[in-house]
């Protein structure tokens, strides 16, 4: 019982994204080059952030999701 208390109690720090909650402030995402993806991510991925990406097997295209994201950072 004391993991599953320990977990809860770490899912409630805002600092960590579930689907359906917003990023923790405006503004702090950028767009994923994906709409439907930015709509469930809640605009896009969160900037300053730890996001980690569950895939069933690698090399499913798991990189086409961040490709779009990265290449928009590396023009600011």
């Amino acid at each position: 019982m004391f993991v599953r208390d320990a977990i809860e109690h770490l899912l409630q720090d805002p600092r960590i994204w579930q689907p359906g909650r917003p990023a923790t402030a405006a503004g702090a995402v950028v767009g994923t080059g994906w709409a439907e993806l930015d709509r469930a991510l809640g605009g896009g991925w969160p900037l300053g952030q730890l996001t980690e990406l569950l895939v069933d097997a690698y090399g499913m295209g798991e990189l086409s999701l961040l490709l779009p994201a990265l290449a928009r950072l590396m023009q600011r």
